[in-house]
């Protein structure tokens, strides 16, 4: 007997798996026993899949092709992809979708006009969405788009069977606001077993900073504090990045700072690489896009688990304050 599958909806193939996607790997194993597992994303600006190898065996891969890629005309490309060309895909996947397959998207980006035609049209099928980051704010340049997600919001969850997502007052807010019901569901550790290192005093530390960085302001004030310091310092920084020129310019300032580029690697290989580095970098603070401050990073729960101390900074309105106050 055939099973049903669960189609999981991203707007980009890049880095769906790692940092805070691993949670969404996390969860398609724990699925696969139940479903056949289907990946569908849009590959206009990631035409490479290079995500890990049990993604590549178990699941599904299907690239989703809507414009040719660009570099330029962004506005006029938004404007399509909200009001034309996701709606249009959405009514296209919903007439080949079998009884009994169940939906699972990743509400940002441009999978919020996705979601909202599937929800207009009512499918039969269940849908599920995934809340992982504060995406009120990802259209506010545009006044149109902007005033529109909020009505797409309200019909997403007063359709959708189940959500869930990645903080607790990223939920009060959207319930407030949306009438959104749903789970907080992130990966953790527990406080009481972590074992952090005691840093010892040396002439050069490494650094590790694993995942994307969304603030190159965190990025050049992190750069002044320590280039007042007589240590040298080597950074090791795995994941996509792109510094501005103002960091490059304070890190060529400074000489008692190196950075080197690993690249992305799966969760699992990064504890080899912290073995060798005496700190960490954790960046949360007000100066990272809006979109992210009700997030609990992936990160800290990753530094934790690997006991390595950390520098950085945390946003007053981000709930990992609390950690902070509790000196977890």
């Amino acid at each position: 007997m055939s099973k049903p599958t669960l189609h999981l909806f991203t707007f980009f193939a890049c880095n769906s798996f790692f940092g805070g996607g691993a949670i969404v790997r996390d969860v398609l194993k724990e699925m696969k026993g139940r479903f056949d597992l289907k990946w569908h994303y849009l590959d206009e600006f990631d035409e490479t899949n290079d995500t890990e190898q049990w993604v590549r065996q178990h699941v599904a891969c299907e690239p989703i092709h809507i414009l040719r890629k660009r570099r330029f005309l962004y506005t006029l490309l938004d404007h399509y992809y909200y009001f034309r060309g996701m709606p249009a895909l959405a009514r296209s996947f919903a007439k080949h979708l079998p009884p009994g397959d169940v939906v699972w998207i990743i509400l940002d980006n441009k999978m919020i006009p996705f979601a909202h035609e599937l929800c207009r049209i009512n499918i039969k099928n269940k849908i599920h969405v995934s809340v992982h980051d504060d995406s009120r704010n990802y259209y506010k340049r545009y006044k149109r788009i902007s005033s529109t997600t909020n009505d797409y919001f309200k019909r997403i969850f007063s359709r959708v069977d189940s959500s869930d997502f990645i903080g607790k007052h990223m939920l009060e807010e959207y319930h407030k606001e949306f009438g959104a019901r749903g789970i907080v569901f992130r990966r953790g550790v527990e406080a009481e077993k972590i074992q952090v290192k005691v840093p010892l005093l040396k002439n050069k530390y490494s650094l590790l900073f694993a995942g994307s960085s969304h603030s190159n302001a965190c990025w050049v004030k992190l750069v002044r504090k320590l280039s007042a310091f007589s240590a040298e310092f080597e950074i090791l920084v795995l994941g996509n990045h792109a510094f501005t020129q103002d960091f490059e310019a304070e890190l060529s300032q400074a000489g008692n700072i190196r950075l080197k580029k690993g690249g992305t690697v799966p969760d699992n290989e990064i504890a080899h690489h912290a073995a060798h580095c005496d700190l960490a970098v954790f960046f949360f603070d007000d100066l990272a896009e809006d979109r992210l401050r009700f997030s609990v990073s992936t990160k800290l729960a990753l530094y934790g688990r690997l006991g390595l101390p950390m520098i950085g900074y945390i946003s007053s309105l981000s709930e990992l304050k609390e950690l902070e106050r509790r000196k977890l």
